[in-house]
């Protein structure tokens, strides 16, 4: 294969001395486990100011105060969205939410409503009918809202994704793939007492009790389910790999385990039909109950296998493997040989070991010997902070946001089609318009 040489990558974070010629002002809303994530990510991004944090539990704000505190910052603090903007006015420049996913549609129609523009942790609402009002008021106030897809900004996945699968055939032709997010028994949320909030101040903000602010996730009134937006996260990541988007969907999904309201386990075929006519088929399975192989995602072909997942501790190896012996089987092993010539892979003889050894990216092996080739950059620091700084880049510089409203929008889509047909025990079509 000839091919002329490519440009690596470059993901670099502007040094703390260096100029920023526009400071972006952000405040966050939902001071929760993802909060506390995005709250200790985003000083690390030059340019960044925190202007206030508003959540409605008193106890989560206080712990906020002081986290920021430790960081030598001091943002306002605010009970609910409306009062910080209220308040804030033309002092913020976006808002990061990272409250309940029931709350998502309206908590980004009021920052919208105020000018800011949105970044969305999760899906960007639970429900795709409302999430086809919000791209309406996006279009009409030319405001950007990323999405909380995360992995379209890790330099990994883009990499790998872009790179090596869609520009240069690695791992080969992927007719199935198969993803996995498995996650360990774990109890509902509890506090004491003495943090609790009111049941007068819970019911204000739709909640009955503590056990419901703590565990949303798990009360269909709040949503799909926590298994439902994980299988959203993978089903994501099948659209991208195939540029495309499922025509069906077969499901099945229940509560095997928990007995709560929400199922704890979804297990879902996708079918994809390309733009060529070809059919791909992709299984995504959420597990509740069993943390067994944990988080990852496996791409096959007739004669290799591409593995990788987001977890640093968990698989860390993306490789492709001989299956079989064939009269394909060469064509992969000449394309590594390639890559690796333009500087797109590292064989470890070349890489400096304690920059590249724990991230091992590609493994080619034949009836010989296997060779272990490496990623040509350093592993992320946060799996969120690549796409928050991507967001902010949009803000600032008009890069493009890497997960838009609009494509966000279509993930929901197919996504409640799962839903339904593990509801319904039967196949589900997708509508032409989860097509366009």
């Amino acid at each position: 294969m000839q091919q002329k040489p490519t440009a690596l990558p470059t993901f670099k974070n502007l040094a703390p001395n260096e100029r920023i010629e526009k400071r972006i002002s952000v405040a966050l809303v939902g001071y929760g486990r993802q909060g506390e994530l995005i709250i200790d990510t985003l000083p690390r991004i030059p340019g960044i100011h925190i202007a206030a944090i508003a959540d409605i539990w008193p106890w989560r704000r206080e712990l906020a105060k002081n986290r920021l505190r430790a960081l030598r910052l001091s943002p306002n603090l605010y009970e609910t969205l409306d009062e910080m903007l209220h308040a804030e006015g033309d002092k913020i420049d976006a808002v990061i939410i990272a409250t309940p996913d029931w709350q998502h549609v309206n908590h980004v129609s009021a920052c919208l409503k105020a000018n800011k523009h949105v970044y969305c942790d999760g899906e960007i609402s639970d429900s795709s009918a409302k999430a086809q009002e919000l791209v309406k008021l996006v279009n009409e106030k030319k405001l950007l809202v990323q999405c909380g897809h995360q992995r379209r900004s890790n330099p990994r996945y883009r990499y790998v994704f872009d790179k090596l699968n869609h520009k240069n055939g690695i791992p080969g032709t992927v007719t199935h793939a198969y993803t996995q997010w498995h996650r360990c028994i774990t109890p509902l949320i509890h506090v004491p007492n003495r943090f609790a909030m009111s049941i007068a101040d819970l019911q204000r903000h739709g909640y009955e009790n503590m056990e419901q602010l703590l565990n949303w996730e798990w009360f269909t009134r709040f949503g799909l389910g926590d298994v439902a937006y994980r299988t959203g996260q993978k089903l994501d990541l099948l659209r991208w790999f195939w540029n495309a988007e499922p025509c069906s969907v077969t499901a099945i999904g229940d509560n095997d385990y928990y007995h709560r309201e929400a199922p704890d386990c979804l297990m879902s075929i996708f079918t994809f039909k390309l733009p060529t006519g070809k059919i791909r088929r992709g299984y995504v399975q959420v597990l509740s109950t069993n943390s067994s192989g944990g988080d990852v995602e496996k791409f096959g072909t007739n004669y290799s296998q591409l593995q990788i997942s987001e977890v640093p501790t968990n698989f860390q190896l993306v490789s492709v493997r001989a299956s079989c012996r064939n009269f394909e089987e060469e064509k992969v092993h000449e394309r590594v040989r390639t890559l690796i010539k333009y500087g797109m892979l590292l064989s470890p003889k070349k890489a400096p070991p304690r920059e590249f050894s724990r991230e091992p990216v590609i493994e080619a092996r034949d009836d010989s010997e296997a060779t272990e080739l490496l990623l040509p950059f350093q592993p992320i620091s946060s799996p969120i902070s690549p796409h928050l700084e991507n967001f902010i880049s949009a803000i600032r510089d008009d890069t493009e946001l890497r997960d838009p409203i609009e494509q966000a929008s279509k993930n929901l889509i197919a996504l409640e089609a799962a839903v339904q047909s593990a509801r319904e025990r039967r196949t589900i079509d997708l509508p032409l318009t989860a097509r366009l």
